[in-house]
């Protein structure tokens, strides 16, 4: 009896396919490794010191504004709004004395 035709493409393909597999299997790992150690490194070779505190410093005021900001929006009222309110150049002035003169 004679050799299906499918036979040839469907080994060349399982090939293909286990090839595939075991490179994945040694690369994906490997590759993985080496992102989690570049992460580390760039960690490690962070500034340390006071303008990496100064930084953090500032992402807490942007996220307390944000938060402060929003619950504006909702409705609420903040603590500290008439202080912030007071320095803001979009604050309502009192309305000036009517004189007559």
């Amino acid at each position: 009896m004679g050799a299906k035709s499918w036979a040839v493409p469907v080994g060349v393909l399982a090939a293909i396919v286990v090839v595939g597999l075991i490179f994945f299997w040694i690369w994906f790992p490997r590759a993985w490794q080496y992102g989690v150690n570049r992460d580390a490194d760039e960690i490690d070779t962070a500034p340390i010191g006071p303008e990496r505190e100064a930084q953090r410093q500032r992402n807490r005021e942007i996220i307390e504004r944000f938060a402060r900001a929003r619950a504006r929006e909702r409705g609420e009222l903040m603590e500290d709004d008439d202080v912030e309110m007071a320095g803001a150049s979009n604050a309502k002035a009192p309305p000036a004395p009517a004189t007559n003169a």
